[in-house]
């Protein structure tokens, strides 16, 4: 955690001086080339528009790798930190940021690691287990 939070310091630190906007780009552009997010698409629901008297658009961030609106995010993030050398992650959510993380991560062939609560989905325990194989690890140390 203290990794992440350096890296965030420092790309504030780099904003501030007007360094990071290019890198930014450049790192958010390679990302969804890599396809570790994807864009998704916004729909009008008729059913909400009607309802609202005005349109309603929806956006489908569940097309998206993990399911989760936090691909795009966490997938520049652990870009970003790969790119700084870093080759294990460690995630301590059981729900969308422990997905995305996994699902990233994964794709880009680094070590993930999720520590989750002991009351976490069993549908989620499910995904990262089964199809992402990470490691998990419940709060209180013991393995699951």
């Amino acid at each position: 955690m203290a990794f992440v939070a350096r890296l965030h310091r420092r790309m504030l630190l780099d904003a501030r001086r007007g360094f990071s906007n290019a890198a930014a780009a450049s790192v958010q552009r390679d990302a969804l080339a890599l396809g570790l997010y994807r864009e998704t698409p916004l729909v009008e629901s008729a059913a909400l528009s009607d309802a609202a008297g005005f349109p309603v658009l929806l956006k489908l961030d569940c097309l998206q790798p993990s399911g989760s609106f936090k691909d795009r995010g966490m997938a520049n993030l652990c870009l970003s930190m790969q790119r700084c050398g870093t080759t294990k992650l460690v995630s301590s959510s059981g729900g969308n940021a422990g997905l995305a993380c996994a699902t990233v991560g994964k794709r880009l062939g680094m070590a993930v690691d999720v520590i989750v609560p002991e009351t976490t989905k069993a549908m989620v325990v499910t995904k990262l287990q089964v199809k992402l194989n990470v490691v998990m690890q419940a709060l209180l140390g013991r393995r699951r």
